[in-house]
């Protein structure tokens, strides 16, 4: 049966406000994570005669948020969630596995754990937010790659031992330092957080972004595989569906202007996905921990869902591990039966992670 999605009123490449129904499955990506249910649907002028039009102070505040004026920490849960994690990455030789196997057993810990939208927009300022017991599919990997990055730290370093502190010896409060500098250089373009429109809010974005900085590989180079080129302009499109750019009309010609250079790189930058009908012939050369996007045929969307390649005993039977709006963090068994099951997808992208401190 085909899991149908149907957006009824906010879509967004990242921080929508509207309604994702699904079957079986709501797709999601950054540009489409963050819609969420909602009893009532307003017109877009409805929802600007209601919001006011914000001060230059509030504009730039937006616009500017950088890394020496953020303030973060973990809750209490998550903080003890983090010290937990350190132990078990210790007493189960994590550190001995593969960087792909390490990534799978830190992301089989969130099994469970619920579905929650819209994690992003909480703050009235762009902030490197964290959470380690709710998430989006995008938060979800941002989340398990930061992890792995801080706990696995010097096991992968080329640096002498002696030039960094290891994790042994580093407080909580510094470990979870490094993490928030993890998920900023993951998150954000050029690894820094400067604002909203900072945020890789398009896969396809995301990938290119950390693969110039070195944090991810470009895997797919098959000839039976698809250049995704395409325009970007879902977020530009549907910009009265988006708090934010509701709120601070000037983020609105920032995103434009990032749509743009995306879809121009794009042109150029070779990007291939591996189409539906070719997943059965491919699967041998992916990883467990490899990056899945699922890629669609929507206009104006690249990526509409996505999540970590999943192998456990049998390394020919390949699975998806991924936040679902109905079931949270989940295992799909059988990745092309599920990617099939997606309406309107054409294929997946993928990128394996490097671990880079």
């Amino acid at each position: 049966m085909k899991r149908y999605w149907k957006i009824l009123g906010m879509g967004a490449a990242a921080s929508g406000a509207g309604i994702l129904l699904a079957g079986a499955l709501a797709v999601s990506s950054r540009s489409i994570d963050s819609l969420h249910q909602s009893s009532r649907i307003q017109s877009p002028k409805s929802l600007s005669n209601q919001l006011p039009r914000p001060s230059l102070d509030e504009v730039r505040d937006e616009l500017g948020a950088s890394s020496a004026q953020r303030t973060t920490g973990l809750t209490t849960a998550d903080s003890k969630r983090f010290a937990s994690l350190r132990f078990q990455f210790k007493e189960q030789k994590w550190q001995n596995l593969e960087v792909g196997d390490r990534i799978q057993a830190i992301a089989e810990q969130f099994l469970g754990e619920p579905y929650q939208a819209n994690l992003l927009e909480q703050s009235s300022t762009e902030q490197p937010f964290i959470s380690l017991h709710q998430f989006d599919c995008v938060l979800f990997l941002e989340t398990v790659l930061a992890l792995t990055t801080v706990l696995s730290k010097n096991l992968d370093n080329p640096q002498p031992l002696s030039s960094i502190q290891p994790l042994s010896t580093l407080s909580i409060s510094q470990s979870e330092s490094e993490l928030f500098t993890a998920i900023e250089r993951y998150r954000y373009r050029d690894g820094k957080i400067n604002g909203y429109c900072s945020r890789l809010h398009y896969f396809s974005d995301w990938i290119l972004d950390n693969q110039r900085r070195g944090n991810v590989d470009q895997i797919v180079q098959d000839p039976r595989s698809t250049i995704l080129m395409r325009p970007l302009n879902f977020m530009t499109n549907n910009w009265q569906k988006y708090p934010p750019l509701v709120k601070n009309p000037a983020l609105r010609d920032c995103i434009a202007q990032s749509e743009t250079k995306i879809s121009n790189q794009l042109k150029t930058s070779a990007l291939r996905y591996i189409p539906t009908q070719e997943l059965r012939s491919q699967q041998s050369k992916l990883r467990s921990g490899d990056l899945v996007g699922i890629v669609t045929n929507m206009n104006g969307l690249d990526v509409t869902h996505s999540g970590f390649l999943y192998r456990k005993h049998s390394k020919l039977q390949t699975g998806l591990i991924h936040a679902s709006i109905r079931s949270g963090i989940k295992i799909s068994p059988d990745l092309e039966r599920y990617v099939m099951g997606v309406e309107g997808a054409i294929g997946i992208v993928v990128a394996r992670p490097v671990l880079v401190h």
